[in-house]
């Protein structure tokens, strides 16, 4: 005969509520689907139906109901985030504080396997709108340093189901993690396959994980063609028609200019650096002029105006006395 055996306690004392089978030993619970995987050869006499509390398995037929999918159209909304994948411990600091305060030392999770390689994930849910909602269950799987897929060591699967009980409140949210969930070092992250969401009402509805990256698929190494050479750069030259000055205490002479890509770079110190140089690729850029003012009004022209460069380029900056800042002269 067969008989059902939970995956965490290896109890088989089965409760069902609403559809869902619940371990009367450790709490966990189950789908229907997921306890018909789980039946395994025993010798006690009892049937499947007699390991969970006498209420029959549904018939295949009602089983094979179809979740409607979550669209954008939805009025239930939520969001779901994996924060870190990691496994609950003590640390001295961590006990030595929360001992002082609350009497008893709590867990943590923290990044990162255990000694032996246990290792679940810690995610963060937040209740947009829509209904109540009872239940939520996250599929996710787990991606090893570059990005590939990994499974567990002990059973060679991959997705685990970590689910959540409400009551959940539209502006609700809930933070908290599965503890155990893979035998894997080499795991660095889970990736959302799925969500399905149970409702008050007892209507349901499964999310794509993909709504929770901005239906971006995973980073991956761009390739690269060997029919694509890179692009040559260009020279871009900046220079300031400014008598300079010789000492480099003197602020007002000193003019800052912040290319659009963060490069900075110095005019105006000494007759040796009126000018500069540098070599960029193809494309569209400005530069910000910061200085301590030559005029009345220095709030004015502190910026060029943008520019595409896609051959060599000189840009002449000239003090305005009358508006403040630097006229610009694009040659091209």
């Amino acid at each position: 005969m067969k008989k059902i055996v939970c995956e965490i306690c290896e109890s088989n004392d089965f409760l069902k509520d609403n559809g869902i089978f619940i371990c009367q030993g450790c709490g966990c619970k189950y789908s229907a689907a997921e306890i018909r995987n789980m039946l395994v050869d025993g010798d006690d006499g009892k049937s499947p139906s007699q390991s969970l509390n006498e209420e029959p398995l549904q018939d295949e037929e009602e089983e094979e109901i179809e979740i409607p999918m979550h669209t954008p159209y939805s009025p239930n909304k939520l969001t779901v985030s994996v924060i870190k994948t990691g496994h609950e411990t003590y640390t001295a600091a961590s006990v030595a504080s929360l001992s002082a305060f609350f009497g008893e030392p709590k867990p943590v999770f923290v990044e990162g396997p255990d000694s032996v390689g246990h290792i679940g994930v810690e995610i963060s849910v937040r209740f947009i709108s829509g209904k109540v909602v009872k239940y939520v269950g996250v599929y996710l799987e787990p991606f090893n340093a570059v990005g590939d897929i990994v499974c567990c060591t002990v059973d060679g699967e991959s997705e685990r189901r970590l689910e959540i009980t409400g009551p959940f409140l539209p502006g609700q949210s809930w933070e908290g993690y599965g503890e155990g969930m893979w035998y894997n070092n080499t795991i660095v992250n889970a990736r959302i396959n799925r969500v399905h969401v149970v409702y008050m009402d007892e209507t349901e509805e499964m999310y794509d994980g993909r709504e929770f990256y901005n239906f971006t698929p995973p980073p991956q190494a761009a390739p690269v063609s060997p029919e694509a050479p890179p692009q040559p750069l260009i020279p871009l030259t900046v220079r300031r028609h400014q008598d300079a000055l010789t000492t480099k205490t003197n602020k007002l002479n000193r003019l800052t200019c912040v290319l659009s890509t963060g490069e900075t770079f110095e005019l105006g110190l000494s007759a040796a650096n009126q000018s500069y140089t540098l070599y960029l690729r193809p494309g569209t850029y400005s530069i910000a002029l910061n200085f301590w003012g030559q005029s009345l009004v220095p709030q004015k022209n502190r910026r060029t105006p943008d520019f595409i460069l896609d051959r060599p380029t000189l840009i002449d900056l000239t003090v305005d006395p009358v508006m403040g800042g630097f006229k610009t002269d694009i040659y091209t």
